[in-house]
């Protein structure tokens, strides 16, 4: 007759077994997911790559399509005005895109506000130089750090130049 000793040796037995069992399928099931998070990290990181680059061939179709459009002599007034990103006049573009392409993004930011002395939103800039920028959250910081440096004004969602820079200057000196 087994004792009571013996049937809960049976069945402590028994839990280590369904345990180890149970636990092997875990460590299988973790490194399953592993290995299924690995492989969606690598392709989501490939799809990004890819969605960049096309990004950056169609901005850089579209900017050679600007500027065989913009050097056909007969088809300027025709395509200008439809090519245009917000409401930039053909002189204004075309003063843009000549702008030296050693310049930095800031100087381009500040000289496309120049010729829009009404203010733009940040799409607008954005439609404007999106050839020019390769990220657009990076517009923003250039947004922000003219915007902290007094440079700019934001009124009604729209981005201008200060009317008065040396009131500016002053300003900050008083503060400094």
């Amino acid at each position: 007759m087994p004792t009571v000793l013996d049937e809960l040796k049976a069945r402590l037995a028994e839990a280590q077994k369904r345990f180890a069992d149970a636990n092997a399928k875990f460590n299988q099931a973790a490194m399953a997911l592993n290995t299924a998070k690995t492989d969606v990290d690598v392709w989501s990181g490939a799809v990004q790559a890819e969605t960049r680059d096309e990004q950056m061939r169609a901005a850089v179709a579209s900017v050679d399509q600007l500027s065989m459009a913009l050097s056909e002599p007969e088809q300027k007034q025709e395509t200008a005005p439809s090519i245009q990103p917000g409401n930039l006049e053909p002189t204004a573009l075309e003063s843009f895109n000549k702008t030296d392409e050693s310049s930095n993004k800031t100087e381009i930011v500040r000289e496309l506000l120049r010729q829009h002395p009404a203010g733009m939103t940040p799409v607008e800039i954005w439609k404007a130089v999106e050839g020019k920028f390769t990220h657009r959250p990076y517009l923003y910081s250039v947004l922000k750090r003219l915007k902290d440096r007094e440079e700019i004004v934001l009124r009604r969602k729209k981005y201008a130049l200060r009317t008065n820079p040396e009131e500016t200057k002053s300003h900050i000196g008083l503060l400094q």
